[in-house]
């Protein structure tokens, strides 16, 4: 839906609800690149750090994720899991799984 510097936001339909992603909380797990390109518009690149992401899909022969780098702009389509803490007040976290697939 919109993407910062260090932020973006995505829309879960199954939950009705945008979400705010902080790339620090993905430190850990993905390299990122924010830039603008030339029409002005903000873009974050993610690649995985490692060959086993947690909650990432693999590749079919189990070697890491199939994917190297996801470009992220608005209205990018991305497979994200959400998790809420188990108490009010309800706080939906959402994690970058990767690519969306169709």
């Amino acid at each position: 839906m919109s993407v910062g510097e260090k932020t973006f936001t995505v829309f879960v339909p199954k939950l009705g609800a945008s979400i705010k992603v902080f790339l620090q909380e993905h430190e850990d797990c993905f390299e990122t690149n924010a830039y603008t390109d030339d029409g002005g518009k903000r873009h974050i690149v993610i690649s995985p750090k490692t060959d086993a992401v947690p909650g990432m899909q693999q590749s079919g022969d189990d070697t890491g994720p199939s994917w190297k780098s996801l470009s992220i702009g608005v209205f990018t389509k991305l497979d994200v899991a959400c998790t809420c803490k188990a108490r009010p007040p309800i706080d939906v976290r959402v994690k970058v799984v990767g690519p969306w697939k169709e």
